[in-house]
């Protein structure tokens, strides 16, 4: 059965980067695990501008690391859901460069997948690829695509990059201090900053602001002409002219808070916590403040990290239901424990969800727990509103012992409660 054609536009270092002179391939490869200083020097701007180009999505590195490898989101397209590869456009983008230069080559996909299908498209984008995307539907419209669908996407800005540039970031085998200095070139990075006040991700003087409007934090003139010239890129429009489906992975150590200054009339200071994805914060990965014709739904999946979002089986199961249309449930509903492989005698957490498909809380909910085999019955968990989730540590038991379990969501409008069963292993015997 033929699809609708699926454009993939990824995100921050999700796409490979060569040397069109060497044919080296700087990202991602071996190479760059094992001459960290001679890749980040390969890959710096202005000097490897028209040198060093996008050379198609990161698929099959095969190395575990916090970089987004897109394998198993095309496996999944393939395999789970009979995608024929030409159906599915894999875009590689130069990730360093300022998104209206990458608009023109996000359109020629699109262009290129709708004329082959003669339909529209469906987009899927990860992380920055998102911001792309929409600069995309910002400058073309929608005539061509039906879906946008997001991943771990940024729509109202991160911190993680601006920590980058202003103090490094622990990241492959990079010297902190050398990618920061490397990063600080990067347009791209400015183009990631916050963009709401209202939103609290950045404190300047006791006053909620945004980056833009406060450049004193700025290390550097370059750094300032940076800034200044990606505010006149984002914000982006807040209304699409398409369905939005934000998917984004909650429950996980995110940096939230950016508070200055912390040292006379500069530096900056950066807050953790588990509201977001590892990456990209809570609300911004959900869209909130974002409108769109034919809606916004959004789908909060507890402990799928940035990087790896599209390899979560809750995310993947959203996708499918997404892409197939199928008929929407009576609400969202999902739940997943920190650990499915626990240590023995430690704490675990299960966290849930049950939304409806703007992502707001449902009323009157109760989500309970229920361990058969270990005295836990209908164990209430405790709504957490700052995460609009349920949340509870549980005890595990000791070595050898599978547990199953058992995750009942009911309230008053729904006809009847929702269920999820499985089964923790114990990481030894």
């Amino acid at each position: 059965m033929a699809h609708r054609h699926i454009v993939i536009v990824p995100g921050f270092y999700g796409s490979n980067l060569r040397d069109r002179i060497s044919n080296t391939l700087f990202w991602l490869s071996f190479f760059t695990i094992q001459k960290p200083e001679h890749t980040l020097e390969g890959i710096r701007l202005p000097n490897s501008a028209g040198r060093v180009v996008a050379d198609g999505i990161v698929d099959n590195f095969k190395v575990l690391l916090k970089i987004p490898i897109y394998h198993p989101l095309i496996a999944f397209l393939e395999h789970g859901m009979g995608y024929a590869r030409n159906e599915i456009h894999a875009l590689g983008v130069d990730w360093r460069q300022p998104m209206n230069d990458l608009v023109g080559v996000v359109k020629g996909a699109i262009d290129d997948a709708f004329q082959s299908s003669g339909q529209k498209v469906d987009v899927l984008a990860h992380s920055h690829g998102g911001l792309v995307a929409r600069a995309y539907l910002d400058q073309n419209g929608g005539d061509h695509v039906q879906n946008l669908i997001t991943l771990g996407v940024p729509h109202n800005g991160m911190l993680e990059t601006m920590e980058a540039i202003c103090q490094g970031i622990p990241l492959l085998r990079f010297d902190p201090n050398q990618l920061m200095d490397v990063a600080r070139g990067f347009p791209s990075a400015y183009e990631l900053l916050p963009v709401n006040a209202n939103d609290g991700y950045f404190v300047w003087n006791n006053v909620m602001t945004t980056p833009f409007a406060v450049t004193d934090w700025c290390a550097t003139p370059d750094m300032v002409t940076k800034v200044n010239e990606a505010a006149q890129v984002v914000p982006l429009k807040s209304h699409l002219p398409v369905p939005l489906f934000a998917i984004h992975g909650t429950r996980t150590l995110t940096t939230v808070g950016a508070t200055g200054p912390t040292n006379g009339n500069s530096g900056v200071a950066f807050e953790v916590k588990d509201a977001g994805d590892g990456t990209v914060p809570l609300d911004s990965g959900a869209a909130r403040g974002i409108t769109a014709d034919g809606g916004v739904q959004r789908f909060a999946v507890p402990f799928a990290g940035h990087a790896f979002v599209f390899d979560n089986r809750n995310t993947q199961e959203v996708i499918r239901h997404i892409l197939r249309g199928d008929a929407q449930p009576a609400a969202y509903f999902t739940a997943e424990w920190e650990n499915e492989i626990y240590l023995p005698n430690s704490r675990n957490r299960i966290v849930a969800v049950l939304a409806d498909f703007s992502g707001n809380p449902i009323a009157g909910a109760v989500v309970t727990l229920t361990l058969p085999g270990l005295g836990v019955t209908d164990q209430p968990l405790v709504f957490d509103s700052d995460g609009g989730d349920f949340i509870l540590n549980v005890n595990m038991p000791g070595a050898g012992t599978n547990v199953p379990y058992i995750i009942k969501a009911s309230a008053p409008t729904l006809a009847q409660p929702l269920e999820k069963r499985g089964l923790l292993a114990a990481a030894s015997n």
